[in-house]
């Protein structure tokens, strides 16, 4: 049974009995062949804070309140690292830092929700 091949090896316009029977690689020319690659890493993470906004009376309260909790966090950070909490961590009173720190993660929060 002849076949008409529109395009394919040359072997295949032969009857079946005259194909090639061991696996020849084909020889491809190398030059001019260029390889490109290209990666796309993406990592999103969900916030933890769940701020609940109704249960503060003013925005300062609320913002108090988070600078406390993120020093806190770090603090439990640097205890599971076994490493010691960074100096103006280890104070007892806020500073304008931490403060700001946690306006702008109470504003990130606002804008993720």
């Amino acid at each position: 049974m002849t076949a008409h091949w529109i395009a394919g090896p040359e072997f295949l316009m032969l009857p079946e009995a005259e194909w090639p029977s061991t696996k020849e690689e084909p020889l491809i020319d190398n030059v001019g062949v260029e390889i490109k690659g290209s990666v796309l890493a993406v990592s999103t993470s969900l916030s933890m804070i769940m701020v609940q906004w109704e249960k503060y009376s003013s925005w300062r309260n609320l913002c108090q309140q988070n600078a406390w909790w993120m020093r806190y966090k770090c603090i439990l950070r640097c205890k599971a690292k076994m490493i010691d909490p960074p100096p103006e961590h280890q104070t007892t009173v806020l500073r304008a830092a931490d403060l700001e720190e946690a306006l702008m993660a109470l504003c990130k929060q606002a804008q993720v929700e």
